[in-house]
C-alpha cells in the first residue's frame, strides 16, 4: 500500500496548484467572496451521502471493513453543516431560480456536470471494488483531495470572526476531519501507518493505482468547476441574499 499512498501525496500536490486552489487563498480576494462557490458544491455534498452509504460494510469481521465503517459513521452527518452554512450566508432556494423548475435544471445543467460525474465515478468505484482494502483507497483519496481545499480555506478564512461559527466551511469541519481514524490529511503525517502496511496482490494494487488516477483527475475537473461558478451565484448573493438576509454576519466575513 505504501506506493499507492505516496502516488495519493503526489496527486494530492498537483491539485494544491489548481486555479481554484490558488483563488481561494489570494489574498486580494475578499473573505465573503471566497464562498461565492459554495451552492455549486451541492450535488458533491449530497451525493457524498449516497457514497458512504455505498462504501458501509454490513457485518464487518476484518480490520479493514471495520475502518470503512468508522469512517463513515464519522462523516455521515456532514451535509448538515453544509446546509446549514448555506443558510448562514444567505443562499436560499432562489439562488437555484427561485422555483422547483428553476431548482432541477440547474442542478442537473452543464454547469454542474463534472460534480454529478464525480459521485457517479466514485460510486462506479465503489461498487466494483474488490475487497475493503480497495475501499480504504477511495477513502485516502476522497480525504486527500479535502484536505487540499480545507487547506485552502482555512488559510483564507482562518482569523475571520465567521470562520469559527461556518460549520462546513469553517473551524468545526477541519477539527472533525484531523481527529479522523483515518485517513486525515490536514495534518502532514497523521493517516494510519497501519495502512502503508497493508499488503496487497499485485492485481488489486493496478485497481488501486488506477482508482487514485481516475478519481483525481475528476477531482481537477470538480475543481475547475467551482471555480469557474464563483461568478455564477456571486452577484445573486451579494445584491439579494448577502445584504438583505445575513447582513452584519457576512460582513464579519470581510
Amino acid at each position: 500500500m505504501r506506493a499507492i499512498m505516496r502516488k495519493i501525496e503526489e496527486k494530492k500536490s498537483t491539485l494544491e496548484r489548481s486555479r481554484f486552489v490558488e483563488w481561494l487563498i489570494r489574498e486580494d480576494v475578499p473573505g465573503a467572496e471566497k464562498l461565492s462557490f459554495a451552492p455549486a458544491m451541492a450535488f458533491f455534498i449530497m451525493g457524498f451521502r449516497d457514497i458512504l452509504c455505498s462504501l458501509k460494510q454490513r457485518n464487518p469481521t476484518t480490520w479493514a471493513a471495520k475502518i470503512v465503517n468508522q469512517h463513515c459513521d464519522e462523516d455521515a452527518d456532514h451535509w448538515r453543516w453544509y446546509i446549514e452554512d448555506l443558510e448562514k450566508l444567505g443562499f436560499d432556494h432562489t439562488v437555484w431560480g427561485g422555483d422547483l423548475s428553476g431548482l432541477f435544471s440547474r442542478m442537473w445543467s452543464d454547469e454542474t456536470r463534472e460534480s454529478r460525474n464525480l459521485v457517479y465515478l466514485t460510486m462506479y468505484h465503489v461498487r466494483s471494488a474488490p475487497s475493503p482494502e480497495v475501499l480504504l483507497v477511495i477513502i485516502e483519496v476522497m480525504e486527500a483531495t479535502f484536505g487540499v481545499f480545507s487547506d485552502a480555506l482555512h488559510r483564507a478564512l482562518q482569523g475571520m470572526p465567521a470562520y469559527s461559527n461556518l460549520k462546513y466551511f469553517g473551524h468545526t469541519h477541519r477539527q472533525e476531519e484531523e481527529s479522523h481514524a483515518i485517513g486525515s490529511w490536514t495534518q502532514s503525517g497523521s493517516h494510519s501507518e497501519d495502512i502503508y502496511g497493508i499488503q496487497l496482490p499485485k492485481e488489486v494494487r493496478e485497481i488501486c493505482f488506477n482508482i487514485v488516477d481516475a478519481l483525481f483527475a475528476q477531482f481537477q475537473e470538480v475543481f475547475e468547476e467551482w471555480y469557474l461558478s464563483k461568478n455564477s451565484y456571486h452577484q445573486h448573493s451579494h445584491q439579494n441574499c448577502l445584504q438583505e438576509k445575513v447582513g452584519s454576519y457576512v460582513r464579519s466575513l470581510m
